[in-house]
């Protein structure tokens, strides 16, 4: 896992592996940071072609682009949550 942080108050969480401890654990850093990216299965070439990138866009627009470059492989916290959203309740099931 690799935090980049181009400027103050954004970063990038760098992990191999979706779901293994160091993606959870920045999952749950990026929790208490705004602007800050959890992005995974990432491997060194594409952190070399994208690096360049991170001082230019912002870190929504960084994470739509190493997404989009990396494949089917590469995916981030924010994808996955759209993909699995929260549960909730649609009504009161105890009718209070």
């Amino acid at each position: 896992m690799r935090c980049m942080p181009p400027t103050p108050g954004t970063g990038s969480f760098f992990s191999d592996k979706t779901g293994a401890a160091p993606y959870r654990a920045a999952a749950l850093m990026s929790h208490k940071h705004t602007h800050c990216e959890v992005i995974s299965g990432v491997s060194y070439p594409l952190l070399e072609r994208m690096y360049l990138l991170r001082g230019t866009l912002s870190s929504v627009a960084f994470r739509q682009a190493i997404v989009s470059a990396g494949g089917p492989m590469v995916s981030s916290l924010w994808h996955q949550q759209q993909k699995n959203p929260p549960f909730r309740l649609r009504h009161d099931a105890w009718g209070n």
